[in-house]
């Protein structure tokens, strides 16, 4: 090995070593973690969005069971919610790309990880609720120079550099999709609320009157939609008691879904600043921790509640 070889490569490894005190695996994990709490809570937000879709399909069925419909009457109106939803899945196309290349230890696709990370960025870049914020052009063009800067000939340090760079730049993507979701979330409880209700009353209207809406009726009026009889009942008076339990319920999932939104924002904010600082101390290890813990418990009850729902 030349002397001078000898020389670079030693600056290169004390640089590492002395990266303002926060290594880059340690940053590395930290931008994973954050990545992989942040995704899964927005796709919980987002399965709460279809299944607020869905629950107005069930409750149009059975207004369509009581009342008769038409094929076009059979589907549900458009949810006017505001380009969220949108731009939610394209938050969490982002989101779920920073996890995959954050976790690439063996640099292995290296190239395409990088391009689903670009594309998805570009994406959300372009959303209604991002356009509204103060993105310039020159924005983009550096996500785009770090990223073709940074796709070949990784080392750890540099994957880390370019890394924190991109988190940086994406700031005002991440943040301003964030900002806009909490204001629509009473919006969707309502809606959610409106469909749950009806089904229940169009099913209790079906059960308790079985002989007036019937799927087929003929000369001895025999029901075909209870046909099975008195376990068919029993089924559906429980999916009817599941319902009246998750409208029970919805304040509370409603209030942790708002509370994860408010917790993955914060979390954002602290991942921001420990990258501008190039420093994470004990205390923020320790915050992040408990932060990253409570957004799963977050997570967890609203699938809780939401399990509440059968069928």
């Amino acid at each position: 090995m030349s002397k001078n070889r000898y020389i670079v490569l030693l600056i290169i490894s004390i640089t590492i070593f002395t990266f303002s005190g926060c290594s880059s695996k340690e940053t590395i994990s930290l931008i994973n973690t954050y990545a992989k709490a942040s995704s899964d809570t927005q796709d919980n937000i987002l399965a709460m969005y279809d299944d607020a879709i869905y629950q107005e399909q069930q409750s149009i069925y059975y207004k369509a069971l009581r009342d008769g419909a038409s094929i076009k009457e059979l589907s549900p109106d458009k949810v006017e919610y505001s380009g969220q939803q949108k731009a939610l899945k394209d938050l969490a196309n982002f989101t779920s790309a920073l996890a995959t290349i954050s976790s690439d230890d063996a640099f292995e696709d290296i190239d395409k990880n990088s391009k689903s990370l670009y594309e998805s960025a570009l994406k959300l870049s372009e959303n209604e609720y991002v356009s509204k914020s103060d993105i310039t052009e020159k924005d983009v063009q550096l996500f785009t120079s770090i990223l073709n800067a940074g796709t070949k000939g990784y080392i750890e340090y540099k994957k880390t550099k370019k890394l924190k760079e991109l988190v940086l730049v994406s700031d005002k993507w991440v943040q301003a999709t964030l900002n806009g979701l909490s204001s629509d979330l009473s919006a969707w409880k309502r809606h959610l609320y409106k469909s749950l209700q009806s089904r229940k009353n169009l099913q209790l209207l079906v059960l308790n009157k079985p002989y007036d809406y019937c799927k087929v009726k003929s000369k001895e009026k025999e029901c075909q939609l209870l046909s099975d009889g008195f376990k068919s009942k029993v089924s559906l008076y429980d999916e009817v008691n599941q319902i009246q339990k998750r409208i029970d319920n919805l304040d509370a999932e409603f209030e942790s879904l708002s509370k994860s939104i408010t917790l993955m924002s914060q979390l954002h904010r602290n991942i921001i600043e420990s990258m501008k600082q190039d420093k994470l101390d004990d205390i923020s290890r320790e915050t992040l921790k408990r932060n990253f813990d409570r957004l799963k418990q977050l997570s967890d009850s609203v699938k809780e509640f939401r399990k509440l729902t059968q069928g």
